[in-house]
Formats: C-alpha cells, sequence, structure tokens
C-alpha cells in the first residue's frame, strides 16, 4: 500500500540575525512500523496508531556550531468536540524532569505521531509545535519562541480527519504560555528573541 502523500508548510524564521526555514509535513500512519512504533513500546496497541497522523518537521538554518542549538516545545490541546484543554507534551521519558523540551540539539527535527486508544469516542487533539531558542546564554533556563505550527487530528465515530500543518502566530504562543510556566517553574519564557 502506497502511503497518501503528506500536507506540507514552510515557516520562515529569524535566528542569531540569519533567516532559516521549518519545512514539517503531517501525513496519515498507514504503516506504523515505518515509523518506528515496536511492540516493545506499545504492545498490542501498536495497531491502534494506524491512521493518526504523523508529523515530522526539519529545521534548515545557517548557522554553525553553538548558534545551531534550538528545541521544540510542544503544548497539546485536546477533549471531546467543545470542550478541549491544553497540557505539556514531553517526551514520555522526560515527563517528570523540568524541562521544556520535546527534542533539542542543533537545528532538531521534529517528529511526533500521536494515536487515541478508544476510537469509539469524538475527540479534538491539536499539537502546537514551537521551536525556541535561548536569546542569552546557552547555559541559562530561558526559552524564547522562533517560529511555530499547529497540526492534529479530529476522531469522529472511529472516523480519523487529519489537520494541519498551519502556521502559528505570537498570540497563541501567548495561549501557551501558562501551561509552559506551570510545567516548568524554573524556566523563563519569552515572547521573541
Amino acid at each position: 500500500m502506497k502511503d497518501s502523500p503528506p500536507a506540507t508548510l514552510e515557516v520562515p524564521f529569524e535566528h542569531r540575525g540569519q533567516r532559516g526555514t521549518i519545512r514539517a509535513a503531517v501525513q496519515r500512519n498507514e504503516d506504523p512500523a515505518r515509523w518506528g512504533y515496536r511492540i516493545e513500546d506499545f504492545g498490542e496497541q501498536l495497531r491502534l496508531a494506524t491512521d493518526f497522523p504523523a508529523c515530522h518537521a526539519v529545521v534548515d538554518h545557517p548557522a554553525e556550531g553553538y548558534d545551531r542549538l534550538m528545541g521544540w516545545v510542544q503544548v497539546v490541546w485536546s477533549g471531546p468536540p467543545g470542550s478541549v484543554a491544553g497540557e505539556f507534551d514531553p517526551w514520555a521519558t522526560f515527563a517528570d524532569l523540568d524541562l521544556p523540551y520535546c527534542w533539542f540539539g542543533f537545528a532538531p527535527e521534529l517528529f511526533d505521531a500521536p494515536f487515541g486508544g478508544d476510537r469509539s469516542r469524538d475527540l479534538d487533539w491539536e499539537a502546537h509545535s514551537w521551536l525556541c531558542t535561548s536569546p542569552g546564554s546557552l547555559l541559562g533556563r530561558e526559552v524564547a519562541m522562533l517560529a511555530g505550527f499547529q497540526w492534529g487530528f479530529q476522531l469522529r465515530t472511529d472516523e480519523v480527519v487529519i489537520a494541519g500543518p498551519g502556521a502559528l502566530d505570537l498570540l497563541a504562543w501567548k495561549g501557551d504560555l501558562p501551561i509552559l510556566e506551570r510545567q516548568c517553574p524554573n524556566w523563563r519564557f519569552a515572547p521573541t528573541p
């Protein structure tokens, strides 16, 4: 079976005085094993990931060395239609740490492929994926947003409808800040670098 083509988006940003681009793609997960789902991690639930979105974003930026150090912060808004709530979305292994990043590195990639276990209940699920940087010292605990995009899915009567990607603005970042500040109290979140 051939995978459905991804929906794509390019989001420009500026970092350390140079322009860069986020290239984000969201597509239907038609083969969980292709995306690294393993029986060791998910057991029999592995098959439930089929049809949900797989999101992959790459960062293109000309900086070198430590100037390429960036991270992805993610907030998810989910719940039954009409009553979604936001929550911090860490990498599961780091969930109990005071760390705002899901993915962190030199021009880091983002990959996420969520799924819902109970397909009998309607659900809205939207991720706000933010590329961020340390605007001052790389050793400090300060996070500033460079750019972001939204993506996700709606679950309706066992049908998964994939949404996005779409660019996010500063207003959306400000809406996510209370969640991030509550989850990572030892970090300072700035609107932009």
